[in-house]
């Protein structure tokens, strides 16, 4: 059983209607622990385990693993005194992508779009990049979807597969796409502090999406990214805008580069293609 929302009902009814209603081997606890779940299961053999997703907190009591974005936010999970101390387990919390239909960019000679795929709105990058092309570019346009809208009669939320089917089909718009971490722990004023949680612990998972359809890639030099092309030459990695914007020109002027990246971005998708 897992919950992101209340789950107050659930435990009403398992009160209500007892173990053989429901009674979970696994409970995963996303974002916020159910305490009254975890109440309820008590001594029946339940396992808790406790998915932060994008909150980097401290591991709630009673938890028997938690799941970490990155390979980095697993370690530090790890070693951490308070997830020693509790003797929970930390895991890299497996990303994934479901292309079943195989949906792919098509290498051209020549670019028309150069594209992000985020509910973010990186006014940094995104003005960097415009200037790129309105000055040396001028036949190829900056776009940016925004999951949000294309989904507002989910609320935002991708919450089908024939949904997940068209955020394939949003990146195969592309030609070429950067990505780095940005809205991230918004709630902090230090820019320094962001900057330090969001390299080492956001998610990877766009850059999946963005691989699986093989769609060539400025990454940022952000441990989510770094998973991805660990053990691999993938080229394409900025740390900073001037970095970034040099590599969107390269690979523009460059069609044997973005045929390599495109195939070698299909490459690193692989491993994390779901069974059908």
């Amino acid at each position: 059983r897992a919950w992101n929302q209340d789950c107050s009902v659930w435990c009403e009814q398992r009160r209500q209607r007892g173990p053989q209603w429901s009674n979970p081997a696994v409970v995963v606890h996303v974002k916020y622990p159910c305490g009254c779940a975890m109440q309820l299961l008590a001594g029946v053999g339940s396992w808790h385990v406790y998915d932060p997703v994008d909150q980097f907190a401290l591991v709630p009591t009673g938890m028997d693993a938690i799941l970490a974005q990155t390979s980095t936010a697993a370690a530090d999970y790890a070693e951490h005194p308070s997830v020693r101390a509790s003797r929970a387990r930390s895991f890299w919390l497996p990303l994934h992508h479901s292309n079943f239909r195989d949906v792919k960019v098509s290498v051209q000679a020549d670019i028309s779009t150069v594209g992000v795929h985020t509910t973010h709105n990186d006014t940094e990058l995104y003005g960097a990049l415009e200037a790129l092309l309105s000055e040396r570019f001028p036949g190829v346009g900056f776009m940016h979807i925004d999951p949000a809208a294309r989904f507002a009669d989910a609320g935002g939320h991708i919450v089908s597969p024939q949904q997940t089917e068209q955020v394939y089909e949003q990146l195969a718009e592309f030609d070429l796409t950067a990505l780095r971490h940005a809205g991230c722990m918004r709630h902090l004023n230090c820019e320094t502090t962001k900057s330090w949680f969001c390299s080492r612990y956001k998610t990877g998972q766009r850059l999946v999406n963005a691989f699986a359809v093989g769609l060539p890639a400025v990454l940022w030099y952000e441990q989510g990214f770094l998973d991805i092309i660990a053990g691999s030459d993938y080229p394409a990695v900025a740390k900073n805008i001037d970095e970034a914007v040099a590599w969107v020109a390269r690979i523009i002027l460059d069609f044997g580069l973005r045929a390599s990246l495109h195939e070698q971005a299909l490459e690193l998708a692989k491993p994390y293609s779901l069974i059908k």
